[in-house]
C-alpha cells in the first residue's frame, strides 16, 4: 500500500539487520525560510553570559532564523541587495593547535576606504545544515574588525578568532556597520 508522503524532504532510508525492517526518516524542517528577528536585551545577556562565549550581536541587531545554507544565502542576498560592502566568501577553520577562526572576504563597493566593519556570521556543517557557532548554541556570531585599509573597489581577506565551533565549516554573513577613513559611519537600519 502506498502512503502519501508529507511535503518534506526525505533525509534518509535505513535498513536494519532485522528481516523486513525498514525505517523512513523525514527531515525535521520545511523548505520555508525561518523568520528573522532583532536581538533583545535578554538574548544578548543570555548569549554573552555563557562561559567562553564569543561576541554575540548587540540588542537591536538583526539576525536570521536557523535554516539551511541555501535558504540563508537567499535571505542574505535579499537583505544585502543594496549594500555597498558585502561578504563574498566565509569559512570556519582550525589551525594545527586547534584554534578556530572565522575567515572571510569583504568586497568594498563603496566610495571610501574602509577602516572598520562589524556584522553577523552564520555557521553551517559540510551538508549545509545550520550549526552552532557560539557557547549558547546560537547558529550566529558577531564579528568586529578594525584597523583595516580596504580601498574602494577592492576586497580584503579578514580573520577573526572564535572559540565555540564544534562542526561548522562554512558560513555566510552580512555587514551591519562600516566606518570609512573620512569618519563616515553606515549602520544597517
Amino acid at each position: 500500500m502506498r502512503l502519501p508522503l508529507p511535503q518534506k524532504r526525505i533525509a534518509s532510508v535505513t535498513r536494519f539487520a532485522a528481516p523486513c525492517a525498514l525505517v523512513l526518516v523525514l527531515a525535521a524542517c520545511d523548505d520555508k525560510p525561518a523568520a528573522s528577528h532583532r536581538i533583545t536585551p535578554a538574548d544578548e545577556s543570555r548569549s554573552a553570559g555563557a562561559k567562553g562565549a564569543d561576541p554575540t550581536p548587540k540588542a537591536g541587531a538583526l539576525v536570521l532564523g536557523s535554516q539551511s545554507l541555501e535558504n540563508t544565502r537567499a535571505e542574505i542576498a535579499k537583505l544585502t541587495a543594496s549594500d555597498v560592502v558585502t561578504v563574498t566568501v566565509l569559512s570556519y577553520g582550525r589551525d594545527s593547535d586547534g584554534n578556530v577562526s572565522l575567515n572571510f572576504t569583504v568586497k568594498n563597493g563603496g566610495a571610501c576606504t574602509l577602516t572598520a566593519l562589524a556584522g553577523v556570521a552564520y555557521g553551517f556543517d559540510a551538508r549545509g545544515r545550520a550549526s552552532a557557532v557560539n557557547a549558547g548554541g546560537e547558529t550566529y556570531v558577531a564579528f568586529t574588525v578594525d584597523k583595516q585599509q580596504i580601498a574602494k573597489g577592492e576586497s580584503g581577506q579578514l580573520s577573526v578568532p572564535v572559540h565555540n565551533v564544534p562542526l561548522a565549516s562554512i558560513g555566510v554573513a552580512h555587514v551591519d556597520t562600516t566606518t570609512c577613513d573620512d569618519g563616515k559611519i553606515w549602520t544597517r537600519p
